[in-house]
């Protein structure tokens, strides 16, 4: 987790950041799938019962069941049940036969509750493996953000595992990582801004199945089982966060044309998809939001004397003016040649 807070005193960043981390363990005590005494793992071992639950619960439910009927079923919680079925048959060193996977995909296909939104419960329906981990992430850290704004923040950058939320005074220069890069720190594939938005990337490059020596995707596709290997990393921006991390997700699944028509019904969606043979492809207003990058060139002197300087000056303001907004940095190359 990274956390990034603009408030006026030490005592608001404190309450900020108690407040942040308070809703944090809050939310996750409601929403894990991986610990046993939450109240969604609770409800998991209910079986056609309607049970009062948390508004948080009923909301995350109900927003499952909204981004699978919008994905056509590209996003869908109990997509576990396929995961389940690739890690037996990869500890086996194979893939799944065509039977593992259509079992699975009718197991999916099947309602997995039933909500009553005017008496706050919610049914459980059948025994598919269900995780909210899809959006669960970015939809938590959006109701931080908001607590550390309500503490006295007046700008608050939330990073919880790739899923940024940006809310308040604050620009944010994001980088997307390169899927194909060697190392972590090798160059972005891009740069954006990110102000008062949520930015969350999916894709495969860092987990997956190794089976024969061929790597297979972590994401499935609901709809077939199989594992998604078309788009390899798909970064949306959205100004909802459960939104910008559920279609992150979705996008790893959907082919390329889906994504577009879908992002065209919602409001304010940009994304960044990377294919598997490196090409990228992006929404309208992407590069709106894109940082101008620097590029190296070559510098072929006329005469041995002639070259560059390069002079940086850096303007660190001090924490405790009422100037400071952000450190200035200044770059500028003098020709020796013209300029002595």
């Amino acid at each position: 987790m990274e956390l990034k807070l603009h408030t006026a005193s030490a005592g608001e960043t404190n309450r900020a950041e108690k407040a942040v981390l308070s809703e944090i363990e809050s939310e996750n005590k409601i929403l894990s799938a991986w610990q046993s005494n939450s109240e969604f793992s609770r409800w998991m071992k209910t079986h056609n019962t309607p049970v009062k639950v948390s508004p948080e619960l009923l909301e995350v439910l109900a927003l499952f069941d909204e981004y699978r009927q919008q994905t056509g079923g590209a996003l869908d919680p109990s997509a576990e049940t396929a995961t389940r079925v690739w890690k037996r048959a990869a500890v086996e060193n194979r893939v799944p036969t065509q039977a593992e996977l259509s079992k699975a995909v009718e197991k999916m296909q099947q309602p997995h509750w039933t909500l009553d939104k005017v008496h706050g419960t919610a049914t459980h329906l059948d025994d598919a493996p269900v995780a909210l981990n899809s959006f669960a992430k970015s939809y938590i850290a959006g109701h931080a953000a908001d607590k550390a704004l309500t503490a006295g923040a007046s700008g608050v950058l939330l990073n919880i595992g790739g899923d940024i939320v940006v809310r308040g005074d604050l620009t944010e220069r994001v980088a997307i990582t390169d899927p194909k890069a060697a190392a972590d720190n090798d160059e972005p594939i891009d740069m954006v801004r990110v102000t008062n938005r949520t930015i969350a990337t999916s894709g495969d490059y860092r987990r997956g199945f190794d089976i024969g020596g061929q790597h297979y995707s972590h994401l499935i596709d609901p709809r077939t089982g199989e594992t998604a290997e078309n788009v390899i990393s798909s970064t949306v921006i959205a100004k909802d966060p459960a939104m910008a991390g559920a279609l992150a997700t979705a996008f790893s699944v959907m082919q390329p044309e889906e994504s577009k028509k879908l992002a065209a019904k919602l409001s304010g969606v940009d994304y960044m998809l990377v294919l598997r043979d490196g090409s990228t492809i992006a929404s309208a207003g992407w590069q709106n939001r894109e940082v101008p990058r620097l590029v190296t060139t070559g510098f072929a002197p006329a005469t041995k004397t002639a070259g560059l300087d390069l002079m940086i000056n850096f303007e660190i303001a001090r924490i405790d003016s009422p100037r400071y907004r952000r450190p200035y940095v200044a770059v500028w190359v003098e020709d020796q040649d013209h300029f002595p």
